[in-house]
């Protein structure tokens, strides 16, 4: 299965995929994150998180931008999760 993330903030949201995938029983939902010590699930998981940071400093930035906005009142990031 393919390795998502969602980003959403009010009630828009965007699902973005992430070229990985691995099978169903090897993701951790609880951590959100898949799941073993393998030289891929490290990879994989060192992709997210970095992928994670980037997309949290893009949006805390582009909301300094907006007067009023900053810090956000209800916006999320959601880590990957199944789709």
């Amino acid at each position: 299965s393919p390795v998502c993330i969602r980003i959403s903030y009010g009630s828009q949201r965007k699902t973005i995929a992430t070229g990985h995938t691995i099978s169903v029983d090897r993701w951790d939902s609880t951590k959100s994150r898949v799941k073993g010590s393998t030289e891929e699930a490290q990879q994989i998981n060192e992709y997210l998180q970095s992928t994670r940071v980037r997309f949290i400093n893009l949006f805390n930035e582009m909301l300094k931008e907006v007067p009023g906005r900053y810090p956000p009142p209800y916006g999320h990031f959601h880590v990957p999760e199944w789709l």
